[in-house]
């Protein structure tokens, strides 16, 4: 009964740091990612690239998104084809409660992108939103990185970043 005891803590255990270590990108159940293509990069390509970032983090400006001012940055890595960009947002402004921040690199209208749902990145902070947002292969012309900002009740918010590449 005790070896059974400890086998049970010991999964326990194995289960909670497997999760704390993974990294999971989330999406709203209508922006599915979509199946990888055989042209595009190897998740392996991305990470291996990236590393720790180059320099501090590339400020991209402050905007107004609905009810909501939005202060973007991006980290310094390459933005490259099939790959990520790890974006962060700062909101203020507003009396909605925010339920959802989505981030997608590209055209306005999303087409040939997609919008990764961003989380808040530290409870202490829950004014700072990150996600990874992917890189659409090939990047469209006049690409920008758009942010959405839906506010409880359904008013959406959208405004749009230089990525400065």
């Amino acid at each position: 009964m005790m070896q059974a005891s400890l086998c049970v803590r010991l999964l326990l255990v194995t289960a909670i740091l497997v999760a704390a270590t993974a990294c999971e990108k989330k999406h709203d159940d209508k922006e599915a990612p979509a199946a990888p293509s055989a042209s595009a990069p190897k998740k392996h390509d991305c990470e291996e690239e990236h590393g720790h970032p180059a320099g501090p983090p590339i400020e991209l400006g402050t905007s107004a998104c609905g009810a909501f001012t939005v202060k973007a940055a991006r980290d310094h890595f390459p933005m490259k084809p099939g790959c990520d960009s790890p974006i962060d947002v700062w909101l203020s402004g507003g009396s909605a409660k925010v339920v959802a921040v989505r981030f997608w690199v590209g055209l306005e209208d999303a087409k040939g992108s997609i919008k990764a749902r961003a989380a808040i990145e530290n409870p202490a902070e829950p004014n700072h939103w990150h996600a990874h947002a992917e890189i659409p292969d090939p990047i469209p012309a006049g690409s920008k990185i758009w942010v959405e900002v839906e506010a409880e009740g359904g008013a959406k918010g959208v405004c749009s970043y230089d990525p400065k590449m």
